[in-house]
């Protein structure tokens, strides 16, 4: 998440002075501890200095799917306390701004929005620094013109299977359903960031392709145009104006393009954040998307930034890893090979392994282990054979703690995530 790299460099540097409280948050803050700081804000809060406090607010609104609170924190921010963050906090607080504004519907705030600050800022800082805000508008403002994610507020249930995946031993979750009128296979993809569409398969559906091109991560940076989809149905579900990510998920390597030919088109968090709950139910293949989830005094154990991220415990470690459906298996990332170096060097067998996406082909040096036993929610799990990556020669997929695949998701009768008090229940 590019925004907290700059803004919590300079939590670093107010430590020293801060007070116990300040500290503890400043902590969690640094090292994106978003759990625990949920906890300190929840018992702490009041011994805060009123920066720190906000700040943590704020954060932990982002994080923890309450967009409106989170904007009205930034805000606070932003008029309070400009001088003490600094440019570079309010320009990337800026970012979770328009993006919120986004994720409410509002397309014309955020475009609004984009616009004053890059107005504000043009002709004061270096062009590479406007030039994205100015991608934010026109985006924002392209998007206006459609009532996006137009449905019902009903309940719905989605048939779904379990696909192997071209010639591959990968199998994932695939949806029965129509784009445009003409019949589709979505992968259902709770790592996804965006709703992904192929460019051929955007071609053939008729999507409506918007000017302007985005940056995504996958294996590596990459960049693509977003469109829409006049009419989406999955199952009972009719929407209407569904946004796409238009990747080539297969540039820059012809030898992964026959795997991932069968993941051109996929289905991640943008549509589920529509819904305040939904359940992965294994024991008779559906998927039940939930309109409304009342909002209840619960303590989160998962939070979205792109992906959803679980609360894992190993060990009495508390760590984020992402739960991720487009990921036949579970791969630990190099956050978990510092936290677990010693243990990993006296079980692990080191290898090498290739891994694709978007990007291309990326090399992992890996050690593998025979079995981790780990604990989600009150539930313990054992997982075997898995890798825990060490060094890589990409980015993006293997810098944090990793991420849980399906070998995980089909130990499961049913995996429930309710987006409105951000938990994971497993059954």
């Amino acid at each position: 998440m590019r925004t907290l790299g700059i803004v919590l460099l300079w939590l670093c540097c107010t430590l020293g002075w801060a007070q116990t409280a300040d500290e503890r948050a400043g902590e969690c803050l640094n090292g994106c501890r978003w759990f625990e700081l949920q906890d300190i804000c929840a018992t702490d809060s009041a011994q805060m200095s009123p920066f720190i406090r906000l700040f943590a607010q704020a954060m932990t609104a982002q994080m923890f799917n309450r967009p409106a609170e989170a904007n009205d924190r930034i805000l606070a921010l932003i008029r309070q306390h400009q001088e003490q963050m600094g440019f570079a906090n309010v320009y990337n607080m800026m970012f979770m701004l328009i993006d919120n504004y986004g994720l409410l519907g509002d397309n014309a705030s955020a475009a609004s929005a984009a616009r004053r600050f890059a107005t504000q800022i043009d002709g004061k800082v270096p062009a590479d620094k406007v030039a994205p805000i100015r991608a934010k508008e026109r985006l924002y403002t392209a998007l206006q013109a459609y009532d996006m994610y137009s449905t019902d507020t009903l309940d719905h249930t989605v048939p779904m299977a379990y696909t192997q995946i071209s010639d591959s031993t990968q199998g994932l979750i695939t949806l029965r359903g129509m784009v445009n009128g003409q019949r589709a296979d979505f992968i259902f993809d709770t790592g996804a960031s965006y709703n992904v569409i192929a460019p051929e398969l955007a071609r053939r559906y008729g999507l409506r392709l918007l000017d302007d091109s985005i940056q995504t991560q996958g294996t590596r940076l990459g960049g693509g145009q977003m469109a829409i989809a006049d009419d989406i149905t999955l199952g009972d579900v009719h929407l209407r104006n569904v946004p796409f990510a238009v990747l080539d998920i297969g540039a820059g390597n012809e030898r992964i393009r026959h795997t991932v030919s069968r993941i051109s088109l996929i289905m991640g968090q943008p549509l589920l954040r529509q819904y305040g709950r939904y359940t992965i139910d294994l024991s008779d293949n559906t998927l039940h998307l939930y309109h409304h989830s009342a909002r209840r005094p619960v303590r989160s154990n998962a939070y979205l930034d792109g992906a959803l991220y679980a609360e894992v415990v190993q060990d009495g470690h508390r760590m984020p890893i992402a739960l991720d459906t487009g990921a036949d298996k579970t791969t630990l990332g190099k956050a978990y090979y510092k936290d677990f170096a010693a243990d990993i060097a006296r079980h692990g067998k080191w290898t090498i392994e290739g891994a694709s996406g978007f990007g291309g082909i990326v090399y992992n040096s890996v050690f593998r282990l025979p079995q981790i036993t780990m604990q989600v929610g009150s539930q313990p799990f054992m997982l075997r054979n898995v890798s825990v990556v060490a060094l890589s020669t990409g980015n993006g997929l293997t810098e944090n703690y990793g991420r849980l695949g399906m070998d995980f998701v089909r130990m499961w009768h049913q995996i429930t995530v309710d987006n409105t008090n951000m938990t994971i229940e497993v059954k």
